[in-house]
């Protein structure tokens, strides 16, 4: 926390995040989707940055064609997304509340009552009965899978990702000849693990 706000450990500039969102409403535009439904971790992690450890409970990224993208997570999850996510337009669900139903009120409140939702349908993550209560209370929408949209972006990486990713490399060859140099009769595993942490950290 610095003065009395908790400090943003961000894995990408905003701006990186802002070009990603643009991305994917140019394709969300070329679908004639008005509201995706991202579920998967990962891509919530590539939209906003929020990196989840209760990933199998409901959270929904929502994002509008127009308008502010929202977050929506257990309230658990509070401390992560203030501290991993770019976005500050969150919202949170309470343990033994329903978050399917605030999830359709959001809808409406984002779109209304006949949108067409892109939903990730080859996802783990929103669960049969979830997507067919949505379904039921919103007869007039459509819905569409557009679990290859991400993905298909994810694998086009910006100059800073590369970089990231030569950055990496170099920290694994680091370790890796910090691991080979340690290697040596009477050393444990647990040594050259150490020695490997201690170099790389």
């Amino acid at each position: 926390y610095i003065g009395g706000k908790m400090k943003k450990n961000l894995a990408f500039p905003v701006q990186e995040f802002e070009t990603r969102i643009k991305k994917i409403r140019t394709m969300m535009s070329q679908r004639n989707i008005d509201l995706m439904l991202i579920s998967s971790p990962e891509n919530i992690y590539y939209v906003s940055g929020f990196d989840s450890i209760g990933y199998y409970q409901h959270q929904i990224l929502f994002l509008p064609l127009e308008g502010k993208p929202l977050l929506f997570v257990q309230a658990v999850e509070e401390t992560l997304v203030k501290a991993t996510s770019w976005m500050d337009n969150f919202e949170l669900w309470p343990h033994g509340s329903d978050p399917v139903e605030k999830t359709i009120v959001r809808i409406k409140d984002l779109a209304g009552d006949s949108p067409n939702i892109g939903v990730e349908k080859a996802g783990w993550w929103l669960k049969i009965r979830s997507y067919e209560q949505i379904r039921e209370k919103l007869p007039k929408a459509t819905f569409t899978d557009v679990s290859d949209l991400i993905p298909e972006l994810r694998i086009y990486k910006s100059e800073l990702e590369v970089e990231y990713v030569r950055r990496a490399a170099e920290f694994s060859d680091i370790g890796l000849e910090k691991a080979i140099d340690t290697v040596r009769e009477g050393v444990t595993e647990n040594d050259v693990a150490a020695e490997v942490y201690h170099t790389l950290f």
